[in-house]
C-alpha cells in the first residue's frame, strides 16, 4: 500500500495530475487493474505516461482502460502500448477533457492499431515500439492514421519489420514534404507535385 501511495503521488508531483483528483485516479487504477488482470504497478506506470501526455482525471483513466485492454488483447507490454496510444492521440489532436469523448477517441485509435497488427505481419509490441517514428510526422502532413496503418500493414505483410516499415514510411513522408530538385523535376514530368 505504501509503494502504491508513493507511486501514485508521482502522478501529482511529476506528471501534472491535480492533488484533488488523486483519490479518484487511485481508485480508477485499482479498478482497471482488477478488470484487466494487470498488476497495479504496471497500471500505475502506464498512467504516468498518460498523465504526462496531458490526459488527467477521468479522461486519463478512460485512456488507461483502453490501453490496458489493447495491451492485453495484443499480448504487449502495457507501458509501451500506453506511450504509443497517448503519443498517437496527441499527434492527431485526439484529446478531450470529457471522459466519454476521450474514451471514444482512444477506442477508435486502439481499434486502428489492432487492425494494423491484424492486417500486417507483426505483433502489437512491434508496432507500438516503432510507431513514434512516423505518427507525429504523418499527422503533421495531414495523413490519416488509417493510411499510415495500411502502409505499415502492407510492408510488414511483405516481410519487412515494423521498425523498418515505420522508418521507411517516415523517410518517404519527409522526402515528399520537402522534395529535392531531382524529385521536383521528375514529378513535374509526370504532371504531379509533392503536394499531390
Amino acid at each position: 500500500a505504501g509503494k502504491f501511495q508513493d507511486a501514485t503521488t508521482h502522478l501529482v508531483t511529476d506528471a501534472g495530475e491535480s492533488a484533488s483528483n488523486l483519490a479518484l485516479v487511485q481508485q480508477g487504477i485499482l479498478k482497471v487493474s482488477a478488470s484487466t488482470g494487470t498488476a497495479a504497478s504496471d497500471i500505475n506506470n502506464a498512467m504516468y505516461h498518460i498523465e504526462s501526455g496531458g490526459m488527467h482525471g477521468a479522461s486519463g483513466l478512460s485512456v488507461l482502460q483502453v490501453a490496458a485492454q489493447g495491451a492485453r488483447v495484443g499480448g504487449a507490454d502495457l507501458d509501451t502500448v500506453s506511450k504509443t496510444l497517448v503519443g498517437t492521440l496527441n499527434a492527431y489532436g485526439m484529446t478531450s477533457s470529457n471522459a466519454a469523448t476521450q474514451t471514444q477517441m482512444a477506442t477508435t485509435m486502439m481499434n486502428q492499431l489492432i487492425a494494423t497488427v491484424g492486417a500486417g505481419d507483426m505483433k502489437m509490441q512491434d508496432l507500438a515500439s516503432s510507431l513514434s517514428s512516423v505518427a507525429p510526422l504523418a499527422a503533421a502532413a495531414h495523413i490519416q492514421f488509417a493510411e499510415v496503418g495500411g502502409a505499415i500493414a502492407t510492408m510488414t505483410a511483405q516481410g519487412m519489420s515494423a521498425q523498418q516499415a515505420t522508418q521507411d514510411l517516415s523517410n518517404t513522408i519527409r522526402s515528399l514534404s520537402n522534395p529535392n530538385n531531382v524529385a521536383i523535376n521528375e514529378m513535374q514530368q509526370m504532371g504531379l507535385s509533392a503536394q499531390d
